[in-house]
């Protein structure tokens, strides 16, 4: 359950973190920009943009009031250990999960957000470039555009019939990608979505 939505949550971090493909660069099998040997003469600039933790973007008390009689642990994972520093050529991601306490595994609720700031304007993939890295995948999602959130996004639902496993993506200037997932079951999907929206908006009023 919390592996998959773990897992969700990182393939969008993964096809994010590689940045927007270098002419120089050829996509591999796996929808991710793969590098060739060739070299760009100038190097790009080290990054200067802020990246937040994400534990600090979704508030345990806004889970509990968002989910009514279910409260919410945030994962202990050193800082150090769940996020990746940026650099040239490479975004920052940061990443944080938080799980209902109290349930049992098939009733727990399992929230992840994953945070990627590019090192420059044009080191972030675009909405398009993202659904076309998902699609390579082989992995057939349920998904649409969101709107009114950020300057761009989508979700997508990688879960089953018994467990959701829903994933919003939004965009915010060209240098975040924020993605926010929800893996529960019973949920509506709709209703998911709606609320993975509102938790959206409201980090994105943290950075």
């Amino acid at each position: 359950m919390r592996t998959r939505i773990i897992a969700c949550a990182t393939i969008i971090a993964g096809l994010a973190a590689c940045g927007n493909p270098a002419p120089q660069e050829k996509t591999s099998a796996t929808g991710t920009p793969e590098a060739t040997t060739e070299t760009t003469a100038a190097a790009a600039p080290a990054q200067d943009t802020p990246t937040p933790d994400a534990c600090t973007l979704v508030t345990t008390d806004e889970l509990a009031t968002i989910f009514p009689g279910r409260s919410f642990t945030m994962e202990n994972t050193p800082p150090e250990k769940r996020n990746k520093p940026g650099g040239p050529r490479r975004n920052a991601i940061t990443a944080c999960t938080f799980t209902s306490t109290g349930a049992s595994i098939p009733d727990m609720i399992s929230v992840s957000v994953v945070l990627t700031t590019a090192y420059s304007d044009k080191a972030q993939p675009t909405l398009q470039q993202m659904q076309s890295g998902i699609s390579t995948l082989g992995v057939k999602f349920k998904g649409g555009p969101i709107e009114g959130v950020g300057d761009a996004g989508y979700w997508y639902n990688a879960g089953s019939d018994r467990r959701s496993a829903v994933v919003v993506n939004v965009m915010r200037n060209p240098r975040y990608w924020l993605a926010i997932s929800e893996s529960s079951s019973g949920q509506e999907e709709a209703v998911t979505v709606s609320r993975l929206t509102e938790m959206a908006k409201a980090a994105l009023g943290r950075l």
